[in-house]
C-alpha cells in the first residue's frame, strides 16, 4: 500500500492482507512499513534445501522490494552489473538482482531483466513506487485506488480486502466476456475500479495518477540465413537446455506431459540437466488420459517417453467431472469469470501435482511461434513477388506433407463471406443498452475488418492475450502453492524459433522433431501432430447434460445481464465443435453464484 497523503499506512490491514497470501507462500510471511508505504510478502520454498531471501528486502535501506520473480540468464546479468561497478555476489537472489539492476540503470533496468516476474519497488530517496510485470504477463499484478491509498498485489482478491475498494462489477468487462470470451482492454478486470497491469508494462507512482507505459514489445526478427542443419538443431537444443536450466530451482519436479513433442522435449532437457550432477533427483510426469469419454491413445506415447527417460509416470483422468460441477465441489472459486465447464478437473490435476511437487514444468506454448511463422509465410512471399521461391517451397510442401499448405486462401475467402456479427439472443436488452454492446460489437468488427491477418510472424503473437494462457496455473486461480514454469516461452527460445526459415523448420514442428531424434522414442518423434479425437467438454455435456440447478439465479444476479429462461426450460444448449459462445451465460451465472457464496 502507498498513502498519497501524509498519513501512515495501516499496519494491521497490511498484516491481514499478507496473511491472506499464505496460500501462495506457506513458509512464513513478513511485512515492512515506513510512513505512508507498506509492503508484504508470503515466503515460498521450492524444497527443504531452498533458502530464499526474506522479503520485503533491501540492499541499502533506500530501495525496498517485494517480488514474485525468477530472473533468468543470471551470469550475463551479473557480468553487466559488475560492468556498472556494482558489487554483486554470485549467490545473489532474484529480488537482490532486481535491486542491483534498478540501482545501475533506474527504470531502464527492465531492458536487462529476463524471466517471469512481477514486483513493486519503493525508492525512498525519490519517493517513487515502481512496479513491473514480465513480457508475457505470466506473473500478474493488480492495483486499485482506495480513497487516498494505492493498493496492489499479485492476487486480485488480496487487493479487494481493502475496505474502501468497491465490489461493483464492470459491465463493460461482463459484456466483453459474454461477447468475446475475454476482455479486449488488457488492463481491465471484472471489477470496475480494479485494474491489471498488462504484459510488458511498468507503472510509476509518486503523486496523483500512476503513469503506465509499455517497456517492451515483440519486434520483427530477421529470418536466419541458411545454415547447416546440424548447427541449427544444436543451437535450438542449447537454448532449450539453458531455458530449462534457469527454471530448475529444485531437483524434485513435475512435468505436465502429453505424448507430443513440446512437453516431452522439456522433460528430456530437464532429465539431461539433473542427471549430469551426482545429487539425487526425481521427475514425475503427469499425463491426462480418457478411457471412455472420447477416443484417446495419448497414454501409450507418454508411457514410452517416461520409460525411456526414467520418469515416475502418473495418469490423470480427463473425464472425472460433470459440466460446471466446480460450482459445488471446489472450495476455491476462480477470481474472475471463466468459460470452462471442466474447471474442477483442472483444479484436481493441479492439486494432485502440488501435493507431491513444488515446481511444475509445462510444454506451453511451443506451437505459437512456429504457427505464427508458417501461417502467413507464403502471403509475405507473394507480397514480395518472390514467385520462384513460392513455387519451390509449395512443391516441397506438397511432396513431403502430401497436403495443400496453409497459404491463407481459405481465411481470405472466409473473410469475404463473413456476415456481420449479431448480438446473441440471450443478452438482456437493458444490459445491452447500459453497456453499449451494439457499439462494442461494431468496434470489434471494424477493427477485424481494418486489420487483416498480418503477413509477418510477429503480428499474430501480438494478438494473443497471454495472461489468459497462464492464469489457470497461478496459485490465485488454483489455490495451490505450486510454481509453474514454461521453458518454451523463454524469450531466447522464442526469438530463435521466430528467426527460423519457416520451410522446412516450422512445418510439422520439424525443428522439435529433428532435435528429439535419438533422445525421445522414435514413435513419438515420427508421430504427426495429433489433436484430440473429439472435444471432451462437449462429450461430457452430451453425457451428463447441463443440470437446471446450475442455472438457478438465486443470489447470483446473472439475470441482470442474460436471459436464462431458455436455458432453464430446455436444460441443454446447442453446441458445435467451433462455437462455445452459448456456454458463456451459463459460465457467468455459475461464477456469480459461486462468488456470492464464497465472498459475499
Amino acid at each position: 500500500m502507498l498513502r498519497l497523503d501524509a498519513g501512515a499506512v495501516d499496519r494491521d490491514l497490511l498484516a491481514r492482507m499478507n496473511a491472506f497470501q499464505a496460500f501462495r507462500g506457506p513458509h512464513g510471511g513478513k511485512i515492512w512499513a515506513e510512513g505512508g508505504v507498506g509492503f508484504g510478502h508470503a515466503l515460498f520454498k521450492l524444497s527443504d534445501d531452498d533458502d530464499p531471501v526474506a522479503q520485503p528486502a533491501t540492499l541499502d535501506g533506500r530501495t525496498w522490494i517485494t517480488a514474485h520473480a525468477r530472473i533468468d540468464g543470471q551470469r550475463d546479468l551479473i557480468d553487466a552489473l559488475r560492468g556498472r561497478n556494482r558489487t554483486v555476489a554470485e549467490s545473489a537472489s532474484d529480488p537482490e538482482l532486481i535491486l542491483h539492476a534498478y540501482a545501475a540503470w533506474g527504470e531502464r533496468c527492465l531492458e536487462h531483466l529476463l524471466g517471469d516476474f512481477t514486483f513493486a519497488l519503493w525508492d525512498r530517496h525519490d519517493r517513487r513506487l515502481f512496479c513491473a510485470i514480465d513480457p508475457f504477463g505470466i506473473r500478474p499484478f493488480y492495483y486499485a485506488f482506495a480513497g487516498g491509498t494505492f493498493v496492489f498485489s499479485n492476487t486480485l482478491e488480496c487487493v479487494r480486502l481493502h475496505p474502501e475498494i468497491s465490489t461493483t462489477l464492470d459491465e463493460r468487462a461482463i459484456g466483453d466476456f459474454l461477447l468475446f470470451d475475454r476482455y479486449h482492454d488488457q488492463d481491465r478486470t471484472i471489477y470496475a475500479n480494479l485494474k491489471r497491469l498488462p504484459p510488458a508494462h511498468c507503472l510509476r507512482l509518486s503523486s496523483g495518477a500512476p503513469m503506465v507505459r509499455r517497456y517492451w514489445d515483440l519486434e520483427p526478427v530477421e529470418q536466419a540465413k541458411s545454415a547447416p542443419s546440424g548447427e541449427i538443431v544444436d543451437n535450438f537444443r542449447s537454448l532449450l537446455t539453458e531455458a530449462t536450466r534457469d527454471r530448475l530451482r529444485t531437483r524434485q519436479i513435475a512435468v505436465q506431459m502429453s505424448g507430443g513433442l513440446d512437453s516431452t522435449s522439456v522433460a528430456a532437457a530437464a532429465v539431461r540437466l539433473l542427471s549430469a550432477k551426482p545429487e539425487p533427483w526425481s521427475v514425475s510426469a503427469y499425463t491426462v488420459v480418457f478411457k471412455s469419454l472420447i477416443p484417446d491413445d495419448e497414454e501409450g506415447f507418454a508411457r514410452q517417453v517416461a520409460e525411456k527417460l526414467g520418469l515416475e509416470f502418473h495418469l490423470q483422468s480427463g473425464e472425472d467431472f460433470e459440466p460446471y460441477d466446480w460450482m459445488d465441489r471446489c472450495r476455491w472459486p476462480p477470481p474472475e469469470p471463466i468459460n470452462a465447464p471442466d474447471w474442477s478437473m483442472h483444479l484436481r490435476h493441479i492439486g494432485q501435482i502440488g501435493r507431491h511437487r513444488s515446481l511444475l514444468l509445462t510444454g506451453n506454448e511451443g506451437d505459437f511461434p512456429l504457427q505464427a511463422s508458417l501461417r502467413h509465410h507464403w502471403v509475405q512471399l507473394g507480397c514480395d513477388g518472390d514467385w520462384s521461391r513460392i513455387l519451390r517451397e509449395l512443391t516441397w510442401y506438397v511432396t513431403h506433407e502430401r497436403t495443400v499448405p496453409p497459404v491463407g486462401f481459405r481465411s481470405a475467402i472466409q473473410r469475404l463471406r463473413r456476415r456481420p456479427a449479431q448480438l446473441p439472443p440471450w443478452l438482456d436488452p437493458q444490459f445491452v443498452r447500459r453497456a453499449h454492446l451494439v457499439d462494442r460489437l461494431r468496434e470489434y468488427e471494424a477493427a477485424a475488418l481494418a486489420a487483416p491477418p498480418p503477413p509477418d510472424r510477429i503480428g499474430l503473437l501480438r494478438r494473443v492475450f497471454w495472461p489468459g494462457v497462464f492464469d489457470p496455473f497461478d496459485p490465485a486461480w488454483t489455490g495451490c502453492a505450486l510454481e509453474s514454469a514454461h521453458p518454451l516461452m523463454d524469450l531466447r527460445v522464442m526469438r530463435f524459433l521466430l528467426g527460423l526459415p519457416p520451410v522446412p523448420w516450422c512445418v510439422n514442428k520439424a525443428i522439435l522433431r529433428i532435435a528429439a531424434k535419438g533422445i525421445l522414442p522414435e514413435k513419438v518423434v515420427s508421430r504427426p501432430k495429433t489433436p484430440l479425437a473429439a472435444d471432451p467438454v462437449l462429450a461430457a455435456i452430451a453425457r451428463h447434460g447441463l443440470p437446471a440447478r446450475m442455472l438457478d439465479d438465486a443470489n447470483g444476479g446473472a439475470s441482470a445481464y442474460v436471459d436464462l429462461s431458455g436455458f432453464r426450460a430446455g436444460g441443454a444448449v446447442n453446441l458445435n465443435e467451433s462455437d462455445w459462445s452459448n456456454l458463456r451465460p451459463i459460465s457467468l451465472a455459475c461464477w456469480l453464484k459461486r462468488k456470492a457464496n464464497a465472498y459475499g
